[in-house]
């Protein structure tokens, strides 16, 4: 019972600067942490997450505590095209686990293309560099859009 009730917070900074009409280059520093997480309320370096490490899949890494970084750089093309080329680091902390400040890393390029007949399709292609995971992750969302 004394367990029931956690607290997850996270103080985050971004700045992006528009470089040139088409181009812009993104940076962002987080620090998360939080009180009695359990492994549903830990927090998880996803696609999906709220903290993001490019090629890391859900569950895989769960944390109590992290710092991040995150670096992108992207082109967009008029309304049409929208590549990001994305840089994340993550050092997760997890007492239970037996994570000290344990780097994760991985580089993503992703994107949206807008098709005819007013499709939009958004995908991520992301490479862990460093830590446990391996392999390569890919996302691709197809999107119709109905009048």
């Amino acid at each position: 019972p004394t367990d029931r009730d956690f607290m997850q917070w996270k103080a985050s900074l971004t700045k992006t600067w528009w470089v040139g009409s088409l181009t812009k280059l993104g940076v962002g520093l987080e620090h998360l942490d939080g009180e009695d997480l359990d492994r549903f309320s830990k927090y998880d370096f996803e696609y999906f997450g709220d903290t993001r490490v490019a090629g890391y899949q859900g569950g895989l890494v769960t944390a109590a505590k992290g710092d991040a970084a995150h670096l992108t750089f992207g082109v967009s093309l008029a309304e049409v095209l929208r590549v990001e080329l994305r840089g994340d680091l993550a050092w997760a902390t997890d007492r239970e686990t037996g994570l000290d400040r344990e780097l994760l890393a991985g580089v993503s390029l992703n994107g949206t293309l807008v098709g005819p007949w007013q499709t939009v399709v958004n995908f991520d292609l992301g490479v862990p560099v460093e830590g446990p995971a391996d392999g390569v992750t890919v996302f691709i969302a197809f999107l119709k859009l109905f009048d």
